[in-house]
């Protein structure tokens, strides 16, 4: 929308030339007009059409309201939303001017809409809504469960589901649940963490994780083919990432192998010239090898 308003403005800038005459002050006034509307419209132009793609989601409510049996589940704190919410690497007002004419410059696509656009080719993707939320966030479609027995709703979904990405952040109680449920009722290949802003969230959700998986084993000792579904978590260290590069809040993925064990997928983009193409084509990498790795598992059911 920005765009079409900027090649109105051109035409606009062109006629105002013909107008004040073809001398050198006055082309350079009408390139300046141009550039100036641009800027000033890009970011509005932004906002409106991802509104537009926040009100045409398609809401489900109830486990029993979604069709199909190949989703691609997305769960994550709640609290995540806001801050994946904000378009990946935006463009700065003073810079705007030259970076706008830039390959890979970002759309306005949020990251939940990046992993949608990249994972759309494994199944359709569904978050849960967040309850009481007037109006979802732009990307997957939203599916909004009672408050009272979730838990079960969820188990319906995760096993209608060909893939679950799991933001492992924190250590809410919810989403160890949730990760805890997929680990037992989906093959390890359809289970892929994602790791958002610093990396000690993912560690304190680590922590969390394996602190709550002993205690359940103390509990309730698991059978043999149970146990084979442990998914191993592996550490993360800081090296070869940035957490300051662009507006992204995803810096890496965790992904496992048929023995449940844990590979971990960085992102850098600090040394790239282009760092939202980069990103880009490292989600739509990510969503291939997944979808690689489901090949081998029949016919896209969960176990």
């Amino acid at each position: 929308m920005a765009y079409l308003f900027g090649v109105a403005f051109l035409f606009a800038g062109v006629a105002g030339q013909r107008v004040l005459g073809p001398d050198a002050s006055s082309a350079v006034l009408c390139a300046f007009f141009f550039s100036w509307c641009m800027t000033l419209l890009y970011r509005p132009g932004v906002l409106v059409t991802r509104l537009g793609r926040r009100l045409r989601a398609t809401v489900a409510y109830g486990a029993g309201g979604v069709r199909g049996t190949d989703l691609v589940l997305f769960l994550r704190p709640f609290e995540t939303d806001a801050e994946a919410a904000r378009g990946v690497f935006p463009i700065p007002f003073a810079t705007s001017l030259i970076s706008m004419n830039l390959p890979g410059v970002d759309s306005g696509r949020t990251t939940e809409e990046r992993l949608v656009r990249a994972f759309r080719p494994v199944g359709r993707p569904l978050a849960l809504g967040r309850p009481g939320e007037r109006l979802a966030y732009a990307g997957c479609d939203r599916v909004y469960l009672p408050v009272r027995n979730w838990e079960r709703e969820v188990t319906s979904l995760l096993r209608r589901s060909r893939m679950v990405l799991l933001v492992a952040s924190g250590s809410h109680p919810g989403t160890l649940w949730e990760f805890q449920e997929a680990a037992r009722l989906l093959a390890p290949q359809r289970v892929v963490l994602l790791l958002y802003g610093d990396l000690s969230s993912y560690r304190s959700f680590r922590a969390a994780a394996h602190a709550g998986a002993d205690r359940e084993k103390r509990e309730r000792p698991e059978p043999a083919s149970a146990a084979s579904r442990r998914l191993t978590l592996p550490e993360v260290s800081e090296t070869g990432v940035l957490t300051g590069v662009g507006d992204s809040v995803l810096r890496g993925a965790v992904t496992f192998d048929a023995r449940g064990s844990g590979e971990v997928r960085l992102w850098d983009g600090a040394m790239v010239p282009a760092p939202a193409a980069h990103f880009a084509a490292w989600v739509k990498r990510l969503a291939a090898d997944q979808a690689e790795a489901l090949t081998g598992l029949g016919d896209g059911r969960p176990r």
